[in-house]
C-alpha cells in the first residue's frame, strides 16, 4: 500500500502525556499541545519489557520497527525495551503464573479482556490516552477493550471479522449489497457449518445467541436458511474461499478480512472486489448481516515501575503509523479511523467494521449453537421447523 495516500499523524501527538485511570482532574485537564511540551522537555529513563507473539518479536518485525520509532519520538527518555515472545493463548496464564516476572506492556486478544481483567493483570486507560482511543477509533472498536464502562486496552488491527470478496466481472457494486440479488447473478458460497457466518443472519435479525429457535423470528431465519442451501446458485463448501474464486466454483465468498492478498492473486487484480457484507432479504424486509469483531489490543500492566512510559509506548502502538506499519508487515486490517486512503480494500473493509460488525460478547459468543444448527440446515434434518430445544436434538416437521 502506498503510504504516501495516508493522512500522517503527529506522532508526539498520539503519544502525548497519557496517564492511567486516577490521574489528577489536573494532569487530565492539560491540553495536547501542553502534554506533548512537556512529554519532549521532561528527562525520563526507563526500562520496558514487552511481551508480544513470536512474530512480532525479532529482527525486521513490527514491533522492533514500533521500538525504534517510539525512542526517535521520545529523543530526551533514554529508553531500554526488551521484548519476550509469549502467544495470544499464553497471556493470562503467564500474567497469573509469572508473577515475579511481569512485563510493562503485552500484546493482548479482546476476548481474553475479563480473564485479564479478573487476574489483576491490566490497567484501566484514562487521560489522554483514553481520549486518543475514543476519538481515532469507532464505537464498535471502542467496544472490544472496554468491560462495565472502562476501557482496558489500545487496538492496534481486527480480529475475527470477516466481509465478502467477489468477482466484479460477475457483480456490480449495486447488486452485491444483497445476497439474493447475487444469486440470481452468480453463486455465492460459504461453510454453512461455520458458526459465525451462520449466526450472522440471526444476529442481523436482532437476536444474539441465546436466541430461542423455536420462536417466529428466529423460525423465519431458519426458513431463510433453508431455501438458501437449496438456492442453484448457493455453494455449501468448507473448501478453501481463495480456492473456490479461482476455480470458478464460487463468484463471491464470505471469508476474513485478512485474506484480501489470497483473493487477489485468486481472481488477478483486475477481478477482485471486496466489500461489507450484503444485506438479505427476510419477509420483505432487508435485513443487514451482522459480522463478530474482536481486536489486538496493547496493554499496560498496573504494577510496571515505568508506567508513564508504558502507557505511553502502548498508546503509540495503536497510532495510524504504526497500524499501518503493521498493515504493510501482515496485511490485516487496521482499525484506526483516522487513517485516510484511496485503497479500496481498506475503505471498504474499515466500512464494515463501522457499520456491519457487533462485539461478542458473554451473551453472543457461543457460536457452536449457530454450528449444529447450520451442520442439520446443510444435511437435511433441519427443514422448514421449528426447533424446540436449540442445545438439545432438533425436531423437524414437513
Amino acid at each position: 500500500m502506498n503510504t504516501n495516500k495516508l493522512m500522517k499523524i503527529g506522532l508526539s501527538a498520539l503519544i502525548s502525556t497519557s496517564m492511567l485511570a486516577g490521574c489528577t482532574k489536573k494532569e487530565i485537564s492539560k491540553t495536547s499541545e501542553e502534554q506533548t511540551s512537556t512529554v519532549e522537555e521532561e528527562s525520563l529513563s526507563a526500562t520496558l519489557k514487552v511481551w508480544a507473539p513470536e512474530e512480532e518479536t525479532g529482527k525486521d518485525s513490527w514491533m522492533e520497527k514500533e521500538i525504534k520509532a517510539f525512542k526517535k519520538a521520545h529523543p530526551k527518555w533514554d529508553l531500554t525495551i526488551e521484548t519476550e515472545a509469549v502467544a495470544f493463548a499464553d497471556v493470562k496464564n503467564k500474567l497469573a503464573e509469572d508473577a515475579e516476572n511481569l512485563p510493562d506492556v503485552y500484546l493482548f486478544d479482546s476476548n481474553d479482556l475479563s480473564s485479564l481483567i479478573e487476574a489483576n493483570g491490566i490497567a484501566e486507560l484514562g487521560g489522554e490516552t483514553l481520549n486518543t482511543i475514543e476519538n481515532e477509533n469507532s464505537s464498535t472498536i471502542v467496544n472490544t477493550v472496554t468491560y462495565d464502562g472502562a476501557v482496558y486496552g489500545v487496538p492496534y488491527t481486527s480480529s475475527d471479522t470477516w466481509c465478502m470478496y467477489y468477482d466484479k466481472s460477475v457483480f456490480g457494486e449495486d447488486v452485491v449489497k444483497n445476497i439474493d440479488a447475487m444469486l440470481k447473478k452468480g453463486k455465492v458460497g460459504f461453510s454453512l457449518l461455520d458458526g459465525k457466518y451462520i449466526s450472522a443472519f440471526y444476529f442481523g435479525a436482532g437476536m444474539n445467541s441465546a436466541v430461542d429457535f423455536a420462536s417466529e423470528n428466529a423460525t423465519a431465519v431458519t426458513d431463510y436458511l433453508v431455501d438458501l442451501k437449496n438456492s442453484k446458485n448457493f455453494v455449501n463448501s468448507k473448501e478453501d474461499p481463495a480456492t473456490l474464486l479461482k476455480n470458478g466454483t464460487v463468484n463471491a465468498v464470505f471469508a476474513s478480512t485478512s485474506d484480501y492478498a489470497s483473493m487477489e492473486e485468486a481472481l488477478g487484480k483486475e477481478n477482485i472486489a471486496v466489500c461489507a457484507m450484503p444485506e438479505y432479504t427476510l419477509n420483505g424486509k432487508e435485513v443487514q448481516l451482522k459480522t463478530t469483531v474482536s481486536t489486538k489490543a496493547a496493554a499496560v500492566v498496573p504494577t510496571s515501575k515505568s508506567i508513564k512510559a508504558a502507557v505511553a509506548f502502548a498508546g503509540f502502538l495503536g497510532s495510524a503509523q504504526s497500524q499501518l506499519n503493521h498493515y504493510d508487515k501482515w496485511h490485516v486490517l487496521p482499525v484506526n479511523m483516522s487513517i485516510e486512503t484511496d485503497d479500496a480494500a481498506i475503505k471498504t473493509q474499515i466500512d464494515a467494521l463501522q457499520n456491519t460488525s457487533i462485539v461478542l460478547t458473554s451473551q453472543n459468543s457461543d457460536v457452536s449453537r449457530f454450528e449444529k444448527m447450520g451442520n442439520d440446515i446443510a444435511s437435511g434434518v433441519v427443514k422448514h421447523t421449528v426447533v424446540e430445544q436449540p442445545t438439545e436434538e432438533n425436531t423437524t416437521s414437513s
